[in-house]
């Protein structure tokens, strides 16, 4: 719910390249093609339905498996008699969506069940049914390593007790894993890092609230501008700092996403904070010669006069006088 090199996927699909049905995830009526993932979270399906008198459809479906938005969503498209002829009818189409989304097709999930192991660890994904009650259900995963997160709680009111939790897929890519749950006769997507956002069992405490601070710094590293708003709007502490004791607002500059490093700018992020070669943000910015990055940087009170290890201020790495004159 990604990039390659710098590069997406262009080659042209072909009829013969349908995807083969992740069996052990169908249930029902319903079937799960995988089409594939791209490096920047991007998930990619068809999903197949059986509908009464012999009728069945497919829908294309790609999610963000970081924020879990829907990014495309096609209408019901008839399934005519097999997947073959499904894909052999509408593969330009999905062609072009496998195209707009990066997705690489040769890269189909890594099926696992409920319980997986990768990276060095086991992870199990939980689902807590409020079957009797009123509170609905909540996704949880835990890890050898002794700490868990809640990564989904159902709206009020859901039961759930048509909700299945049929497996995960690991993302060949980065340390996530897409938890596959079947509710009221479709399917739910829901991601989860796998080592970020965690606590400890030890530390937890029902009356605090979860600190899934690490959650923010995920965001920024993924260049995922609309989470990060949310999870500023939401009291996400701005000035977190990941385990190098690198801020937000460096690791925003760093990875040249301005936008992000703008948002916590604006939510009182410090502009300061320096890399392992004495780098500021505004090093960074002055380096790419992104004067609306610099202006923005100073000011929120950075110090144009702080040297890296090299002995150079952010002045000394611009090109254009009007530039330097700027960061006098």
């Amino acid at each position: 719910m990604l990039l390659l090199g710098g590069s997406f996927l262009t080659a042209q699909v072909s009829p013969s390249q349908a995807p083969l049905e992740a069996r052990g995830f169908s249930i029902g009526n319903l079937h799960l093609y995988p089409l594939g993932w791209s490096s920047e979270g991007r998930w990619g399906a068809l999903i197949g339905t059986e509908r009464k008198l012999g009728q069945s459809e497919i829908i294309i479906l790609v999610i963000d498996a970081v924020t879990d938005e829907i990014l495309h969503r096609s209408d019901p498209l008839p399934q005519t008699t097999s997947v073959a002829s499904f894909w052999e009818r509408y593969y330009r189409r999905i062609d072009e969506i496998i195209a707009t989304y990066k997705l690489e097709s040769s890269l189909r999930p890594d099926v696992r069940d409920a319980s997986l192991y990768t990276g060095g660890y086991s992870y199990e994904f939980v689902l807590e049914s409020g079957a009797r009650s009123k509170q609905g259900y909540t996704l949880s995963i835990k890890s050898s390593r002794g700490d868990s997160k809640r990564i989904y709680t159902s709206p009020p009111g859901r039961q759930g007790v048509d909700v299945k939790l049929l497996g995960a897929f690991v993302s060949p890519f980065e340390q996530r894993a897409l938890a596959v749950l079947y509710e009221d006769s479709s399917y739910r997507f829901i991601g989860a890092h796998l080592t970020l956002g965690f606590i400890r069992e030890s530390k937890r405490d029902s009356r605090k609230p979860v600190d899934n601070s690490d959650a923010l710094i995920s965001a920024i590293i993924n260049g995922q501008s609309y989470l990060v708003k949310n999870r500023l709007a939401a009291g996400f502490n701005p000035n977190q700092k990941d385990s190098r004791g690198y801020s937000g607002v460096l690791i925003a500059a760093r990875l040249g996403h301005w936008q992000i490093m703008g948002d916590l700018l604006a939510a009182g992020a410090s502009p300061n904070g320096k890399d392992s070669e004495g780098r500021t943000s505004l090093h960074h910015a002055a380096f790419v010669q992104n004067e609306e990055a610099i202006r923005k940087l100073l000011s929120a009170g950075a110090n144009p006069r702080v040297k890296d290890s090299a002995g150079l201020s952010p002045a000394q790495l611009v090109v254009s006088p009007k530039l330097k004159e700027v960061l006098r």
